[in-house]
């Protein structure tokens, strides 16, 4: 079997840049430690379903794993349907909507598996799995509609210490979209300590065994050497935004870091 998995990000007419995904910066290095090809195709505006249909199918990939947010449930929608046609190719789909909505993605798409939590310990087990020829139905943290069957897996809790994970690998994005205008955007930790009514967080939360302590932060030994090899690579940057939640919230690792 062909091992390529091909990142879809859509984010057409939202306003927002067709930037990198930090969520999917974290998922190379597991899908790389599975000897799979990793491609990412990227879509801030709307093209055809054909003219999408074409560009996976150049790639000729195994899986074809979308992230969206909830205003791009349409155009997954979409775009997942005109996959269907190639049984070969497995569909999945992550993100906060989905995490939150997994239903509402198989009943309006062809995805065939919804990763309801952050993604480095599923998808490691999803391709090990596969790797094994073991039936992937049981995944942990995935949802699936397969062979007309609904699944809901167990969740797995999420990583509590980020300091173990690999660094996120940005080398999928082009450099441009990665470093604009000298300036790269990076983010540390995951979740907030806080559960303020407008914000997703404690949604999230709720989704795992257990919330307690869901917002954390890697070492600062971690993030500084996250840093230096960040800067190592892309020497032409000359500012920082830190896209954290509330990066100050360990008064302590603040201190420390600073």
């Amino acid at each position: 079997m062909n091992k390529r998995i091909v990142f879809v990000k859509l984010s057409i007419d939202s306003g927002y840049p067709s930037d990198f995904n930090h969520g999917i910066a974290c998922l190379v290095p597991i899908a790389r430690k599975h000897s799979c090809d990793v491609a990412y195709l990227s879509f801030c505006d709307k093209i055809s379903c054909e003219d999408f249909r074409n560009k996976i199918t150049e790639l000729d990939p195994s899986i074809v794993a979308f992230s969206c947010t909830s205003h791009q449930l349409k155009y997954l929608a979409e775009y997942s349907k005109e996959l269907e046609r190639y049984p070969s190719i497995l569909q999945i789909a992550g993100g906060v909507c989905i995490t939150l909505e997994p239903e509402w993605v198989f009943s309006q798409s062809a995805v065939k598996g919804t990763c309801v939590v952050e993604s480095e310990i599923p998808l490691d087990s999803l391709l090990s799995n596969i790797e094994n020829s073991r039936n992937i139905e049981d995944t942990e943290g995935f949802y699936w509609h397969l062979n007309a069957k609904k699944i809901s897996n167990p969740v797995p809790q999420f990583v509590p210490d980020l300091s173990i994970l690999d660094f996120p690998d940005y080398s999928i994005f082009d450099r441009e979209v990665v470093v604009r205008n000298e300036e790269i955007t990076m983010m540390f930790g995951r979740g907030c300590p806080y559960s303020c009514y407008y914000c997703g967080n404690a949604a999230l939360r709720s989704v795992y065994p257990s919330p307690k302590e869901y917002w954390r932060i890697p070492t600062v030994e971690y993030c500084m050497k996250l840093l230096e090899r960040t800067l190592k690579q892309y020497p032409e940057t000359k500012s920082i935004i830190f896209a954290d939640d509330l990066l100050i919230a360990n008064k302590t690792w603040f201190e420390e870091a600073d």
